[in-house]
């Protein structure tokens, strides 16, 4: 479950680290974007979720791995 409070803020000291993150929603493959910021109209400790299929959002990251195949 994602609070608003889990979401970065632009006045985080860690910022740069997670500036990329993002919503996602398992249950209908979808990425939502957003900062603390974005939300700023809802308190801090209530629950975000999808607002396409209603269900549980998660905090995420695009990592890409690199795997070498033949040397």
């Amino acid at each position: 479950m994602i609070r608003r409070c889990d979401l970065v803020d632009g006045g985080d000291g860690d910022y740069d680290k997670r500036a990329k993150e993002f919503m996602y929603c398992p249950d209908c493959d979808r990425e939502i974007g957003g900062t603390c910021g974005d939300y700023f109209m809802i308190p801090m400790n209530r629950e975000i979720h999808c607002p396409y299929c209603g269900g549980e959002l998660f905090l995420a990251r695009k990592t890409v791995e690199l795997k070498i195949i033949k040397g």
